[in-house]
C-alpha cells in the first residue's frame, strides 16, 4: 500500500441535529435547511497545511449552512481507523482523508456504517483497496494536476532561467512518495534537454524524518553542485542541511512555508510550490456534498482521472500544485492560499464557483466542470477574480 507522507487527513463528520444520515438516500435531510456539522482531521494545525485548511474551512462555513470540527491524529494505520471509529461514532456521515492508510479497512468500516468516503491529498486505484468496491467509496484526488510530467518541466524551467548550471534531486523514498520519478524525471530530460547543464540522478532518503533527509541531501550534493531541488519537505528539512552544512547551495523546493519570501529575496531559494489544499478540499466537498444529495455528475464513468482495473472504476477528482518565484510569491499568497488583503475571496475556489458545481445548485454540472475548477493554476485564478 502506498502512504502519502506531508499530507492531510480531513474528516468530514456531518451530523445534522439529532438527525442520522444512512445510506444513499440522505437528501431529504441535506435539503432540510438543517446545519452540517463537519470534522476535520489533521497531523496538525501549526504547519501551512493545516492552518490553510482551517482557514478554508471557516470560509466554507461562512457561506454554506456548515460548521467544522477539528481532531488530529498520527501516521500510523491504528491511529486512522481509530479515527474513522471515532467519528462514525460521533455520528459521522461522510469522512475525507487526505491520504490512503488502511483504505481498504477504512472502505468497509465506512460502508458497514453507510458512510461516505474520499481521498483529499492522495488519488485512488482499486488496488489500492484490494478491489473492493463500494457505493460509499467516492474516490480520490490526483495531485499534480494530474501531470507529473509538466510540473517537472516546470520546474525545470525555473532552474534553466537561474544562473546556476549544475543541480541535484532529493526526495522521499519511492515507495511513499510514488509520483517523485515522474517529476524528477521530466525535471533531468528538460534540463539536459536545454544543454551546457548538469543535473545529477535522484537521491532518495531512507526514511521520512528530518535527520534522514538531511542524510540523503548530503549524500546529493557533490563539490560541482550549484542547486538542489528538495522533494521532501524542502523548506523544512532540505533547507535546514544547506543552511548548516552547504551555505552556497541554493534550493529549488517542493513546499512552502512563511520563510519562502524572505529566502526567494535572499537568493537562497529559487522556486517553490505546494500541493493545493483549497483545491483538494473544495473538491472532495463538491463530491461528497453531491453524493450525500444522492446526485452523481452524468460524466462520472468518463472522469480523465478515473483508474480502472478489472471490472473496478475509482473515479478520481483532481487538484492543482501551485509553484512560486521571487516575481510571483505575493500572487500565489493571495491566489493559492486565499491570504491577500481580500481573504478567500479572491483564493483558489470560492463559494460561488462551488456553488456552479453544486448538483444541488446546477444540475447541469459535470465533473470535467469541477476538475477544470479544481486544477486552475495562480494565473488563471487571477484571470478569473
Amino acid at each position: 500500500m502506498k502512504k502519502r507522507v506531508v499530507l492531510v487527513v480531513l474528516t468530514l463528520v456531518l451530523v445534522i441535529g439529532s438527525f442520522a444520515f444512512t445510506g444513499c438516500n440522505n437528501s431529504e435531510g441535506a435539503e432540510s435547511g438543517e446545519k452540517v456539522k463537519i470534522g476535520v482531521i489533521m497531523y496538525g494545525y501549526n504547519d501551512d497545511q493545516g492552518q490553510n485548511t482551517k482557514e478554508y474551512c471557516t470560509y466554507l462555513e461562512e457561506n454554506f449552512n456548515v460548521e467544522f470540527v477539528y481532531e488530529a491524529t498520527d501516521y500510523n494505520d491504528d491511529a486512522h481507523i481509530n479515527s474513522v471509529e471515532n467519528l462514525i461514532s460521533a455520528g459521522c456521515t461522510a469522512i475525507i482523508s487526505g491520504y490512503d492508510t488502511s483504505l481498504e479497512s477504512s472502505i468497509q468500516t465506512c460502508e458497514s456504517a453507510e458512510v461516505y468516503y474520499v481521498l483529499a491529498l492522495d488519488f485512488a486505484s482499486p488496488s489500492d483497496a484490494n478491489n473492493v468496491s463500494s457505493d460509499y467509496f467516492i474516490g480520490g484526488t490526483m495531485q499534480f494536476g494530474g501531470d507529473e510530467a509538466a510540473l517537472g518541466k516546470a520546474y525545470a524551467e525555473k532552474f534553466i532561467n537561474s544562473e546556476y548550471t549544475n543541480v541535484s534531486g532529493v526526495s522521499f523514498p519511492e515507495f511513499a512518495f510514488v509520483e517523485a520519478p515522474g517529476i524528477y524525471g521530466a525535471f533531468k530530460s528538460e534540463i539536459e534537454a536545454a544543454g551546457d547543464f548538469t543535473v545529477s540522478d535522484i537521491v532518495f532518503s531512507t526514511g521520512f524524518t528530518p535527520a534522514d533527509v538531511q542524510t540523503a541531501t548530503a549524500n546529493a550534493i557533490s563539490a560541482d553542485t550549484q542547486v538542489i531541488f528538495g522533494m521532501s519537505s524542502g523548506l523544512d528539512y532540505v533547507y535546514p542541511e544547506l543552511k548548516n552544512n552547504h551555505p552556497n547551495v541554493k534550493l529549488i523546493a517542493l513546499g512552502y512555508n512563511d520563510s519562502a519570501k524572505a529566502l526567494l529575496e535572499a537568493g537562497t531559494l529559487i522556486a517553490g510550490g505546494t500541493n493545493s489544499y483549497i483545491q483538494s478540499f473544495a473538491s472532495s466537498f463538491v463530491r461528497i456534498m453531491n453524493a450525500f444529495e444522492g446526485k452523481e455528475y452524468s460524466d462520472s464513468a468518463d472522469g480523465s482521472f478515473n483508474i480502472t482495473e478489472g471490472d473496478v472504476t475509482v473515479v478520481n477528482g483532481v487538484a492543482g500544485y501551485p509553484i512560486y518565484d521571487k516575481d510571483s510569491i505575493d500572487d500565489f499568497v493571495t491566489y493559492a492560499f486565499g491570504r491577500g488583503s481580500d481573504g478567500m475571496s479572491k483564493g483558489a475556489v470560492t463559494a460561488d464557483e462551488i456553488k456552479k458545481v453544486l448538483l444541488s445548485e446546477n444540475s447541469s454540472a459535470t465533473l470535467k466542470d469541477l476538475n477544470e475548477l479544481s486544477s486552475r493554476t495562480v494565473e488563471q485564478v487571477k484571470a478569473a477574480r
